[in-house]
């Protein structure tokens, strides 16, 4: 979706204003305006940054779909909201861990929800613990992997992979790895997960994945 933004630069020529050494060393700027002539050159140098930053704040929400405009103090509040800053993202753990995957067989990338963990919060990313191993002596190698639900990346994501060689001695083996990831969510608090096993052994392995929390 195109946004719109109507906050311009000033001066944006640089036409009649002062050098940064000049700006900088002006008494005006550093003690403040007196009585008498503000003199132009120092007036479209303070006027040329204020407007500046505004407008390179606006086209930057302007390029992410947001309407930035003078019109409506109170939409352009609402639109500025937008932008995140540590206060408003914050971790929530859930009072215990909660099972969302167990598989014991390979699978595409399936769509997992975690509407029913969060109540009204609007989850952003949601924090992951997973386990995946192989209860025998089998040959085999899985990898399961997560992303944000809509994405088609297949490759450099977040996941967990084990391996398990088998031998010719009355024994086994079992090999498990653990591991922890931060997945987005889409607008529907989803994130998807698969599970590619190389070889045999498919009864004999586990893919756990469980909701810590979740990013707001």
């Amino acid at each position: 979706m195109a946004g719109s933004t109507n906050f311009l630069q000033w001066d944006s020529g640089k036409a009649n204003i002062e050098t940064d050494v000049q700006y900088n060393a002006d008494t005006m700027r550093s003690g403040g305006a007196v009585s008498g002539v503000f003199p132009s050159p120092l007036a479209n140098k303070l006027f040329y940054q204020l407007a500046t930053m505004v407008a390179a704040l606006g086209q930057m929400l302007s390029n992410k779909g947001y309407t930035i405009s003078d019109s409506d103090f109170n939409a352009l509040v609402a639109a500025l909201s937008n932008i995140r800053t540590n206060v408003d993202i914050y971790a929530k753990y859930l009072a215990a861990p909660q099972n969302l995957i167990n598989w014991s067989a390979g699978a595409d990338w399936t769509d997992v929800d975690i509407t029913s963990y969060i109540g009204s919060d609007v989850a952003k990313a949601a924090m992951l613990s997973f386990r995946l191993a192989f209860l025998t002596n089998v040959s085999s190698y899985a990898t399961g992997l997560v992303r944000k639900k809509g994405s088609s990346a297949t490759s450099d994501l977040a996941g967990i992979s084990a391996s398990q060689a088998s031998y010719n001695v009355i024994a086994n083996f079992p090999a498990s790895a653990q591991g922890f990831a931060i997945v987005d969510l889409d607008a529907s608090f989803k994130f998807q997960t698969n599970l590619v096993i190389t070889g045999s052994g498919m009864s004999s392995l586990v893919y756990r994945v469980n909701l810590l929390g979740y990013l707001i």
